[in-house]
């Protein structure tokens, strides 16, 4: 893909189709900037405990493992990352529009992994990105919408990179809530970011079979 130059009529045209997507995001996933999340409001003081991740039954396994043998496959298609900026009165939401290269991976039955590489096609820039799907990450919800289309949430404490006098560091609670269909040969993929309950990023992706 890396060879084939885009006419810049195309990347428009790519480009108002991105942004326009948004508009067919679910109530669910229409969250504002710096709102807290759902699961903080429902949970309260209980949210940020992380020692008793949820169990999936048997039959959300086999959800999940279904769904997961059809997404082993190379992907390309297009998306947007949005990021929350300014104060907590005023923010702002940034919002890019990419292109989408991904290849999958897979460790066992309830994991996949995507390899992204992506284009922002505001400023050409291409980096890559890894997104580990269930595995060994903890979830503390999960709903099955319908056969191919499941909602969870993983939570996770991570190091800020500043130090307490004790030398220890300090932390940050990183929430992520999927949204994750597959209908056909679409595929929807919805990521919200979360940091201490307050939601600050969030990355959509249409995706299609790579031919």
């Amino acid at each position: 893909h890396k060879g084939i130059a885009m006419p810049r009529s195309a990347k428009a045209c790519i480009r108002t189709l991105i942004l326009s997507v948004l508009v067919f995001t679910s109530n669910a996933f229409a969250a504002t900037c710096y709102e807290q999340s759902p699961n903080l409001d429902s949970l309260g003081g209980e949210y940020y405990n992380l020692d008793e991740p949820m169990t999936l039954s048997n039959v959300q396994q086999d959800q999940v493992k279904t769904l997961f043998k059809q997404l082993r496959d190379n992907w390309r298609g297009a998306g947007t990352h949005m990021e929350c900026l300014g104060p907590d009165d005023a923010p702002e939401e940034k919002v890019f529009a990419t292109q989408l290269w991904a290849k999958t991976e897979s460790n066992n039955p309830l994991h996949i992994a995507f390899n992204t590489e992506i284009k922002n096609l505001d400023n050409g820039v291409s980096y890559t990105e890894r997104t580990d799907l269930l595995g060994n990450t903890p979830v503390f919800s999960f709903e099955s919408i319908s056969t191919n289309h499941i909602v969870f949430a993983e939570k996770y404490r991570s190091a800020t990179g500043v130090v307490k006098k004790n030398k220890t560091r300090f932390t940050r609670l990183v929430e992520n809530i999927y949204e994750i269909s597959l209908n056909n040969d679409k595929f929807h993929f919805i990521k919200l970011y979360y940091i201490n309950g307050i939601y600050v990023a969030k990355d959509e992706w249409h995706l299609y079979p790579a031919l």
